[in-house]
């Protein structure tokens, strides 16, 4: 039998899988199913949780200056939950993407690289999450593709937040 999900259901269903989607790396099969159920644009609002849910989404409809306000807007740590699978998503599709605007890659891995840096501040934080840690070691890997500003800023942060952490090497 059918599962038949009102549009408000549908949504909070597609904002749920976000996390699991993009820790498995195939958040576009989740987006195409999105599109399928008419599920209308995704706003930002005043929650983090929310705000870093749809982060892939807001990018990959090409909603590039949203997405560098909402990363920008996840950067100071605080008490509520981000969706950090879903911040490391967008960081390790930006800096391969070659498709992407020079500026916007540039502005995304920047205020990635800030938001690794304060959220290694301190234990409680959230730069333990495995697919954070794994987005940074792609960063740093993929680092040449940076222009040389850029390469030192988030070579100097994922090393600052990572360079002891065995996941990270």
């Amino acid at each position: 039998a059918a599962l038949t999900l009102t549009a408000a259901e549908a949504r909070r269903v597609f904002i749920a899988l976000v996390e699991p989607f993009c820790v498995q790396g195939d958040i576009r099969v989740l987006l195409d199913w999105a599109d399928t159920q008419a599920l209308g644009a995704f706003e930002p609002g005043p929650e983090d949780w929310h705000n870093s849910a749809i982060l892939p989404v807001l990018y990959a409809r090409g909603r590039l200056r949203e997405t560098v306000q909402v990363l920008e807007s996840l950067v100071e740590p605080r008490e509520h939950w981000v969706v950090t699978p879903a911040v490391a998503w967008v960081a390790r599709d930006a800096v391969t993407n070659d498709r992407l605007p020079l500026w916007a890659r540039n502005k995304l891995l920047s205020v990635f690289a800030e938001f690794v840096s304060k959220q290694a501040g301190s234990y409680w934080n959230r730069s333990a999450c495995a697919a954070l840690t794994s987005a940074a070691a792609f960063v740093a890997v993929e680092r040449d593709r940076l222009p040389e500003k850029l390469e030192k800023t988030v070579t100097r942060a994922v090393l600052r937040a990572y360079g002891l952490s065995r996941e990270f090497w």
